[in-house]
């Protein structure tokens, strides 16, 4: 039973391209940008385990991962030719069952890989250094942004509801931005509350020219 990280790793080089085990990649689909795969594992002209995983934007994205013997490491040695051919940090983890979460964090720990620092170093979004920014020239808008980023849509819009009521931001709205298009900006805010957007995504061009007015 393996119960260490070190008895791991010597697991994994154990089983890396065992000379048993031969791969079958095969190229299933194409549509809208994605390529759909499926690689085997085989033994002895038998297929023993299967991957069946997309290409999309240069990411791995696996739908099933499946074992068909035991005692043979099939699914940690296709999880290493898939990281050997296409990088381990561009295989993505949706759909991960609780068998497929515990390998990842193995995996994680022999790559020594950290998947929410990778994550945050791919980050395309706006710091929050901008509202910073936006600060020097309307104070005001940036308390709202701040808020927005913080409390969300419902409890922000709620919170400013008398000062946009009794015209502090009439002005602002009439000559620069409307603010339902400043809460827009937000949505592409690093960690904002109303940004539910995929953080490898470019900030929209619309988005960076209603923000070029704030600054």
């Amino acid at each position: 039973m393996i119960t260490t990280i070190n008895e791991f790793k010597l697991y994994l080089e154990s089983v890396q391209f065992n000379d048993n085990i031969k791969f079958e990649n095969l190229h299933l689909d194409t549509h809208h940008d994605q390529h759909d795969y499926k690689l085997n594992a085989i033994i002895d002209n038998k297929i023993v385990g299967y991957i069946e995983y997309s290409i999309f934007r240069g990411q791995v994205f696996i739908s099933m991962i499946k074992s068909l013997i035991s005692g043979k490491n099939v699914g940690p040695t296709m999880m290493k030719w898939l990281a050997d051919k296409y990088g381990y940090e561009k295989i993505e983890r949706t759909q991960l069952t609780p068998d497929g979460m515990r390998l990842r964090k193995k995996m994680d720990d022999y790559y020594n890989f950290d998947y929410e620092e990778y994550k945050k170093s791919k980050n395309k979004h706006l710091s929050h250094n901008i509202i910073k920014k936006i600060r020097n020239k309307y104070p005001l808008v940036a308390d709202f942004i701040s808020d927005m980023v913080l409390l969300g849509y419902k409890d922000t819009w709620s919170k400013w509801l008398s000062k946009i009521d009794s015209g502090a931001f009439k002005e602002f709205e009439r000559d620069v931005l409307d603010l339902n298009e400043v809460s827009d900006i937000t949505e592409w805010i690093k960690d904002s509350a109303t940004n539910d957007n995929e953080t490898q995504e470019d900030v929209p061009e619309p988005i960076i020219n209603d923000l070029k007015k704030l600054l």
